[in-house]
């Protein structure tokens, strides 16, 4: 009996051990891919799958069956640098349309567009750079931080707006690689020595390091900076001409590792 009944233990122990697997469910080709997959949740439409193309400007959206839920494309961009971000159907309007948020940081602009392409909200050009800091959801309603620095005198500003909607829940603020990471970019950039540094720490951050090293890891300068948002002139003039590698630390978060290239 005991004898028989160890029997059907093991034999449960087993088949319930076959049951809880991890199976992969579906693969997509990474080559195509600038960024993991990552879920969004719609209010109209639930969740799905958010997949960005590197080097186009289209991204898909698919049922959590993998099947095709929608395709956009995104208007035309400067240059291919830019990160999406917020992408949701009741943030910033009410309607059933999905809408999301576009950032080149070249050109240090932020959109917020439709699926159809119209444009919902514009901020930054050439003489103000815009910065987006970050949607918070609160008990007064849904809140979004940008920041604005002007070019010729490099001071910042830092707004407030309130959204009509709200973040969904499990949504990040940043669907991109560039989640929860600083910003940094050197322009122009070859350059002679001679440059601007334009920064952006995470909301609440007042103080960071920039650094610069060589190809072989070694740190070659560091700049401290204080201000949550802003641009610095560097001279570079005392490091040789070559390529050098930068990036921002605040301590709690760092950029992603940036190329600059110092020309005679």
């Amino acid at each position: 009996m005991k004898k028989s009944i160890l029997i059907t233990m093991i034999f449960l122990s087993t088949h319930f051990m076959l049951d809880a697997q991890i199976v992969l469910e579906h693969t997509y080709p990474a080559n195509n891919y600038q960024a993991f997959p990552t879920i969004i949740h719609f209010e109209n439409g639930g969740d799905k799958w958010f997949i960005p193309i590197a080097d186009s400007n289209i991204f898909y959206l698919y049922n959590l069956d993998y099947t095709s839920f929608k395709t956009i494309i995104v208007p035309v961009q400067p240059n291919h640098n830019y990160w999406i971000f917020n992408v949701s159907d009741k943030l910033f309007d009410l309607d059933a349309s999905i809408e999301y948020m576009v950032a080149d940081f070249y050109n240090t602009k932020v959109l917020v567009y439709k699926e159809d392409g119209s444009v919902l909200f514009s901020r930054g050009d050439s003489a103000n750079h815009a910065y987006y800091g970050g949607i918070f959801n609160t008990a007064a309603g849904t809140k979004m931080i940008m920041s604005e620095t002007l070019v010729a005198t490099g001071k910042s500003i830092s707004e407030i707006y309130s959204l009509p909607g709200h973040l969904p829940y499990g949504q990040s603020d940043i669907q991109s690689s560039n989640s929860g990471r600083c910003i940094i970019n050197v322009y122009p950039n070859p350059n002679k020595g001679n440059a601007t540094i334009e920064y952006q720490l995470l909301p609440g951050e007042t103080q960071g390091q920039i650094i610069f090293y060589d190809l072989k890891g070694n740190m070659r300068k560091s700049v401290n900076v204080v201000g949550q948002t802003g641009h610095i002139n560097i001279d570079n003039t005392d490091l040789p001409a070559g390529t050098y590698l930068y990036q921002i630390n605040s301590g709690s978060a760092t950029s992603e590792m940036k190329k600059m290239i110092l020309i005679n």
